[in-house]
Order: C-alpha cells, then structure tokens, then sequence
C-alpha cells in the first residue's frame, strides 16, 4: 500500500486531542453535577441521559473523523499497467559532480545552473522518453529511461558532489553507460545531452565519442566560464576553504568548450554554452532533436490504484451512525418525538463530510490537472480555460492555467492569469501568485535581448518575491530566487561594465596600434627615403666612378694610341733609318764602282798611250769632290723626311714626305708598304 498525499497523516494528530478533551469534559460534567445535585437525587435527576450513549456518540464521530483523513491520504492498492504507443526519442541528461562544478564564477554555482537547466530541459519534453546519468570520477545511471518525468526531476534536483564519491571528471565513463543505457541501435532518435565543465582528467572523451559515433547523437552544455575561478570547499571548521592542489597552490577551474565542441562535432550534435536555461533548452529541442527523427514506441505506465473510497465511504458511514445516536433515554409511557432540530442537524454534518471530502474527489478526477501530470500543458491550460468559462470567480483555475502557461512557455498569459489570482481570499494562494509571478518575469526577462528590459523585468520579479515574503517570511523558495535575482542583476551590470571597459580598452589599444602603425609607416617612409638618399647616392658613386673609369680607359687608350704612335713613328723612324742607310751604301758603293771604272778606265787609257801597262794610281781630284757632293745630298733629303715623319699623323705620309723619301732611294730596285691607317673616306699611300 501506498499513499498519494502522506501529509495528511499529520491530522491523526487530532484523534488524542480530541480524546483528551472527551475525556476532560466528562470530568468536568460529573464534577459540575456533584456541586449543583446532591447524591441521592443524582440517578432521579439524570436518568434521562445516557453515558454510555454519549460515550459512543463521540467515539464514533472521532472514528469517523479517522476515516475522512485516511481517505485525504489518498490510499493506493494494487497497480493498472496502462499501455500506450508513443511518438518521440530517447534522451539521456549526464550531470557533471565533480568538485569542479562548485565554482562560482557562474551563479550560484555551476552545479546548481546544470540542475536547474536539466529541469528546463525536461519541462520542455513531450513525448520523449528521458533517463539521467551522473558522472565524476566515475559514471552511474541514476534514472533509466522513462516517461515519469517528475521521477527523473527528482532524481536530477538531489544530484550533489557527493553522489559519485571518486572524485575528477570522467566524461569517458558517462557516454559509455549512455551507449549501455541505449543499447544497440541507430542515432536517429537517440541522443546525449552533457552538463559539464569540460574539466577531463582522463582525457578519453574524444576517444569515446568517436567509439559511439554511430550509435547516438551528443550534445555538449558548457558550464561556467572561461576565465573560470576558485573551487570552494567547506573547512573543518565549518568556514570555506578553496581546494588546492599537492604542491599547496590553489586550484582554478576553466570551462574548456574547445574539448566539448569536438565531442559533441565527433557525433553530430553541437556545442552551447549555457547562459540561460530555458533559452539553452528551447535551441537544443528546436535545433538538435526536433530534427532527428521520432521513432515510436510502445510504454507500459505502472500507474497505482487509489482506494480512498474505502475509507471514505466507512468514515460517512461512522459520522452519519453517531449523528443518529441520541444522549436521551426515551420515557416508557410517552411518545417518541424527533425534533426538526435534530434532523437539520444531520444533514447538516452530513453536508459538511462531503465538503471536506470534495477537494479530493475534485483534485484526483480533474482533467486538466491530469494532463498537467502527464505534461500535456498545453491541453491543461485550454481544460481550465472551459471550466473558467463556467466557473469565471474561481482563483485557483486562473492559477492553475497561470501554472500551465508558464510551463508551456507563454509567460504572457502566465502573468495575466496570476495577476488574476492575487484577488483570491486565500492568503496562501496569493503568496503562491505573488511567487509564481516573480518566476514568471525573471523568465521572461531572461529571453529580452537588451540589458534595460531584462533588468526592467527582473526589478518586477524582485517586487512580486518581496510581497510573498511579506505574506510568508519563512518561504525559502521565495529568499533563494530572489538572492539569485539580485545576483544575476549584480553580474548582468559587471558585464556591461567588463564589456565598456573591454570597447574601452580595445579602442585605446586600437588607437595605440594606429598610432604605432603611424609611427612605423613613417619610420618605414624614413627609412625608403634613406634607402633611396642611400641609393642616389651609390649612384651618384657608381656614376663617378662609372665616370672615372671611363676617364682613366680612355686615358688608357689614349696612352696607347700615343704609345702606339710613338712605337709606329720609332719604327717609321727607324725604317727611313734603315731605308737611308741602305740608300747611303749602295750610292758610296755604286759612287766606288763607278770610280773604279773611272780609274781602269784611266789606267787603260794610259796604258794605251804608253804602250806599257803602268800602275794605276788612284786620283784624289774631281772624284772626291763629286762623292762629297752625293752624300750631302743624300743628308740633306734623309733629315727632310725625317722631319716630314715627325710632323705627319701617326701611322700617315704626307705626298711630301713620299717625293723626299722616293728621292732618297731612288735607283733603287725595291718596294716599301705602309700600314693603312687612314679613315675610309681618306687617301691611302699604300705602294709606289
């Protein structure tokens, strides 16, 4: 046996209250009577009332009362196995305990965002079966897949560091017992959301989702931030410490979203970063599994059966029983007369049983409130919307509707039919409005994109918590939103202020980096125009140089054209040296021959006068003088030429220099050439 509301146990509390005031006041009774009857009258007095009959009156009112809690609890015996084919996929949640997520650089802390982000995720679901797997230095499955979302929320929201008890971040681990929990099969319709820092210590994530590539989709939730921070631990004497590492030096934990986007890239799913939590769940189910193709599947829901009639019919039975019980004794000899008062009275209680009884049957057999458990909000809210319109003074329907507004996402119509609701008489359902309305609009505000409508919102949301603390001081659920609200006002303020100060720094870093650009384009501009000073000036070098050598060639071949002349007019020099000399010779030989004819002749001459042959005697008159005469010439027309040569070009004879040099050989059998040094256009003595 089971019990759907066991709180209602606390009204047994009741029945030894209600004893001891029985038993009170028939002390009392008797007391009061010894006082006013003296004993001996007592029996004559008193005998037409009945102890006894009292007695069991009230036992049997109290017994009935018993009845009508036990029936508030909502007994359940035996179970209904429901059957029903269903349309959608299988989604496994990985949630990250290790120590790392207690960093608070994520408020309040990255454990309790991935928590209450799973949640939101869940509430998103429809149809799909869901189981929940946590991880840390090892994995377990601490929900299998099911369509009992409320057991896995549940599941999910008592999740702690200390759940897994080896410590570090096995992500490997997770997405194998994912593979376990699914079975073999194909990625369609299977999927893996993981919750987490990224922090791996073993380092076989990527190694394991590649295994499983095939086998289901992972879709990677970044938890924290990348600057990351500190790890706080509660101290040994109850204050907070923050973890270190061997070497004593404190450790800081960073989100690492380059690890959980390649897992997730490995098997087709994608990577976000969690920023908000029903916007992170609305892109995975939009984005990622509304893609993926739905496959259907056949359930079997173990629902239990409530017996609360049982008690229910017993406890009606023992009320009505007592109520007809009268306290009197009848007189023998007079009739007996019912009074109208007694009647009225029975129906009366009779009335006011099935009062109290009527929230319960209500609650268990409304509809909307069935498919609000079954998560069908959609179809809940327009169920309320009906009965609203046939009940439109009911504050607990527009709650309700409020309730599965917010649940389907229509923050809209979720704060009208709250605002609705404060009206109510019933100061806890207006403390429960004023709460849900501050949900609501921190919500809401979480999906505006400018930073002024969220804080608009939020400010609302932090009033609405205010005026249900008012109502209930104690409401814890009320103080922690609120603390998170202020919180998440606080960080959205420090990030635009980071984000100011990050344009401010970029701007002035950007202005830096213009101002070195400047700098070094002139220092580049310098620098060209040096290089080209640098280079004018090597030109102007080589030129000069250039320049130089050109004067020093040509004065080179100057040099050798006046060295060349020089050696052409000492040979020509030497050559009319020569030609002269020769010239001289054979004059002063042919001068001698004709001499020595002259003296034979003369020798024969006188021979023949005498008729004797005497000696020749050689003759120093007339011969010697005309030989003198010869070689005086013969001077005279060598030192004309050599004259002629010297004033001539180089390498050239003037006609005047020819006439002086033939006439210096003439008689002579012999050929003289000169080498052609003369332009084209000029005369060439070549031969003669």
């Amino acid at each position: 046996m089971t019990f759907g509301a066991p709180q209602w146990f606390e009204g047994f509390l009741l029945v030894p209250l209600l004893a001891g005031l029985f038993l009170r006041n028939e002390m009392l009774r008797e007391h009061l009577l010894n006082k006013l009857v003296a004993a001996r009258l007592l029996p004559d007095l008193a005998s037409s009332t009945s102890a006894p009959r009292r007695r069991w009156k009230y036992g049997l009112a109290v017994l009935g009362l018993v009845c009508v809690i036990a029936a508030l609890t909502q007994p359940r015996v035996g179970y209904e196995v429901i059957v029903s084919h269903r349309q959608g996929l299988d989604l496994m949640l990985a949630v990250d305990t290790s120590r790392s997520m207690l960093s608070t650089d994520v408020q309040p802390d990255r454990l309790t965002r991935a928590k209450f982000a799973a949640q939101d995720l869940i509430d998103s679901l429809e149809g799909d079966r869901v189981g929940m797997i946590a991880f840390a230095g090892t994995s377990f499955v601490e929900a299998p897949l099911t369509v009992d979302y409320s057991a896995v929320e549940n599941s999910v929201m008592a999740l702690d560091t200390n759940t897994i008890p080896r410590g570090g971040t096995n992500i490997a681990s997770a997405i194998r017992d994912a593979a376990d929990a699914f079975g073999k099969g194909e990625s369609t319709h299977r999927a893996l959301v993981l919750f987490t820092d990224g922090e791996e210590l073993e380092d076989e994530a990527l190694q394991a989702a590649k295994e499983v590539s095939g086998q289901f989709r992972i879709f990677t939730v970044g938890v924290g931030t990348r600057e990351g921070s500190l790890i706080p631990l509660t101290g040994t004497e109850g204050g907070t410490e923050f973890l270190k590492d061997d070497q004593g030096a404190f450790v800081k934990s960073h989100l690492d979203e380059e690890k959980l986007k390649q897992i997730a890239n490995t098997t087709g799913g994608f990577y976000i970063h969690l920023d908000n939590g029903p916007a992170m769940a609305k892109t995975i189910i939009e984005q990622g599994l509304r893609k993926m193709q739905e496959r259907e599947y056949e359930t079997k829901e173990t629902i239990p059966i409530e017996r609360y009639e049982w008690p229910l019919t017993a406890g009606i039975v023992l009320l009505l029983a007592a109520m007809l019980i009268r306290e009197r004794r009848t007189p023998p000899r007079k009739p007996v007369r019912r009074t109208p008062q007694a009647a009225t009275a029975a129906a009366l209680a009779a009335t006011a049983a099935l009062v109290m009884l009527a929230p319960v049957c209500g609650w268990s057999k409304n509809a909307g409130l069935d498919q609000y458990d079954q998560k069908n909000y959609k179809g809940a809210y327009n169920i309320f919307q009906d009965q609203l319109e046939r009940n439109p003074s009911s504050d607990g329907l527009e709650f309700d509707s409020g309730a599965s507004a917010y649940k389907e996402g229509d923050y809209d119509k979720a704060l009208d039919a709250f605002g609705k609701a404060l009206g109510s008489k019933d100061q806890r359902l207006r403390e429960q409005a004023e709460y849900n309305l501050g949900n609501t609009l921190v919500q809401r505000g979480a999906l505006q994109e400018g930073k002024d409508e969220k804080i608009k919102e939020w400010t609302e949301a932090l009033k609405h918590y205010d005026q249900a603390l008012k109502v209930d001081p104690k409401n814890a659920d009320a103080q922690y939103n609120e603390e998170v609200v202020r919180k998440m006002i606080d960080e959205l303020n420090k990030k635009e202020q980071q984000q100011q100060n990050q344009k401010q720094q970029d701007k002035q870093q950007k202005q830096q980096q213009n101002q070195q650009q400047q700098n070094q384009q002139q220092q580049n501009q310098q620098q060209q125009n040096q290089q080209q000073q640098n280079q004018q000036q090597q030109n102007q070098q080589q030129q000069n140089q250039q320049a130089q050598n050109q004067q020093q060639q040509n004065q080179q071949q100057q040099n050798q054209q006046q060295q060349g002349q020089q050696q052409q007019g000492q040979q020509q020099q030497n050559q009319q040296q020569q030609s002269g000399s020769q010239g001289q010779q054979n004059q002063q030989q042919t001068a001698q021959e004709k001499q020595d004819e002259q003296n034979q002749a003369s020798a024969n001459q006188s021979q023949n006068m005498n008729g004797s042959s005497p000696s020749p005697t050689p003759s120093n008159g007339p011969g010697v003088l005309k030989e003198q005469s010869q070689q005086d010439q013969q001077s005279e027309a060598q030192a004309a030429a050599r004259a002629a040569t010297e004033a001539a070009r180089p390498g050239e004879m003037t006609p005047s220099q020819a006439q002086a040099l033939i006439d210096s050989l003439r008689g002579e059998e012999q050929h003289v050439s000169f080498e052609d040094k003369h332009d084209n256009n000029e005369a060439a003595y070549k031969d003669w």
